[in-house]
């Protein structure tokens, strides 16, 4: 949906789908293989952008994941697990600030964004001193508590050769679960390059770099070990214009930099998405 802007009445509706392979990236002890091990995901997202007035969008989406867990050594605490269902529902509003779409100028947008906690989250926390004496989950579908999101876009084009755009995002650490989880907050912006001077094949070549922040999350007040840091990623792809309302988006990306806090996992894959315009 980036990059987008509807007038009143208009209506975005879209689906996209991404492969994940997270491998682990630090280890705090050398020859530590507890860590070890893959996770594979399979994500589909859905997600609609509606015009209420010349200016204000309303923005929803509903991500469906897959998650398949192995490990090198397993055991009561690292093991085998797949999870998969929806996950928590989101819903926001779009402004406007400038929308010139033909010629060269400006696209700016501001946005402010709810995860609701709409999807099952954790029964109980993952990393008490007894947890691995019950049966648990160390991943959840929903985060159990509402997270707010506030989003920036400035997209350029010019007489060069590439549309460029910026892209932000802003999540702080807010609300707590009713078991005393508390996501960290998360911080970025992406830097996109879209090629308009030429194409390969059907396609117009799209170049991102996405840089990361992520502070610690914390449970029952206290600071979770694996969490927070510094990730940059980058990906190269095509955006392919299908019909004249019809238009989609094929990349592989893959870290370029990872400064993580302790045993973290990274990913390397693949994102197809469409997208249907009615104005």
């Amino acid at each position: 949906m980036e990059g987008i802007g509807l007038s009143k009445g208009g209506l975005l509706a879209g689906a996209s789908y991404g492969y994940n392979r997270f491998s682990p990236v630090m280890n705090e002890v050398e020859g530590d293989t507890e860590h070890f091990g893959s996770v594979i995901t399979h994500q589909t997202n859905l997600f609609g952008l509606v015009g209420i007035t010349s200016r204000i969008n309303l923005v929803a989406s509903l991500p469906i994941i897959r998650w398949s867990q192995s490990v090198e050594t397993e055991d009561t605490h690292h093991r085998r697990e797949t999870l998969e269902g929806f996950q928590d529902f989101k819903i926001g509003v779009q402004y406007t600030v400038s929308n010139l779409t033909f010629g060269p100028g400006d696209r700016i947008f501001l946005g402010l964004g709810a995860s609701l906690p709409t999807a099952p989250s954790y029964a109980l926390n993952p990393f008490d001193a007894n947890a691995d004496s019950v049966d648990h989950r160390h991943f959840a579908l929903g985060a159990g508590t509402m997270q707010v999101t506030f989003t920036g876009q400035w997209w350029r084009r010019s007489e060069f050769p590439w549309v460029m755009g910026l892209t932000s995002l802003f999540s702080p650490r807010w609300l707590t679960s009713d078991i005393g989880f508390q996501p960290g907050h998360k911080a970025g912006f992406d830097l996109h390059a879209i090629g308009q001077s030429y194409r390969v094949w059907r396609g117009f070549p799209y170049l991102r770099l996405r840089f990361r922040w992520e502070g610690a999350d914390y449970w029952e007040g206290k600071k979770a070990r694996n969490s927070g840091g510094f990730f940059l990623d980058g990906s190269a792809g095509f955006e392919v214009e299908l019909f004249e309302r019809l238009s989609g988006v094929v990349r592989l990306h893959t870290p370029l930099l990872v400064a993580a806090n302790e045993s973290q996992i990274t990913s390397s894959g693949l994102e197809i998405s469409f997208r249907y315009i009615k104005p």
